[in-house]
């Protein structure tokens, strides 16, 4: 599982980069790349990778 979520996060990674490289500058589009990153990729790998208690 934690394989799959590496993968996806570098997935992520990628998009990210590509859509700040399209932007040209424009912020509301970096932000919404920024804010999509965390969101699709931040927290499911903070839910993967957490200490669960017992």
């Amino acid at each position: 599982m934690k394989v799959l979520c590496i993968l996806w996060d570098l997935c992520g990674i990628y998009a990210f980069i590509k859509m700040f490289a399209d932007s040209k500058g424009d912020v509301p589009t970096i932000l919404g790349a920024l804010i999509g990153f965390i969101l699709i990729c931040g927290l499911p790998t903070y839910f993967c990778f957490r200490e669960k208690k017992d």
